[in-house]
């Protein structure tokens, strides 16, 4: 398993037990991997779940979005998906809570 997708199930992990319902998601990533199945929700346009319930917690840390726009992963993604991503943190105010 690809460390994006370790990384991701682990994130998860830690957004149900902030009462987030990943179960869809993680079906996916499980049966696709992570970068296949993040490709796949930006080339849709769709956020990924629980998107919006985790930045009502301000914790979009645990959000895929947040993985995509990763130094680590950079090469993983073309620089549309990382902007995509990166416009979408922003618009959600994701980088003042991380002040």
């Amino acid at each position: 398993m690809d460390e994006f997708t370790k990384e991701w199930l682990h994130a998860m992990d830690e957004a149900e037990k902030l009462g987030c319902r990943m179960t869809r998601m993680r079906q996916t990533v499980s049966a696709h991997g992570g970068v296949e199945t993040a490709k796949e929700y930006l080339r849709k346009n769709r956020y990924a779940d629980g998107f919006d319930e985790l930045a009502g917690q301000e914790r979009l840390d645990l959000s895929m979005e947040a993985l995509v726009t990763k130094g680590k992963f950079g090469a993983l993604f073309t620089d549309d998906e990382v902007n995509r991503c990166f416009d979408r943190l922003c618009a959600a105010g994701y980088y003042v809570w991380r002040k």
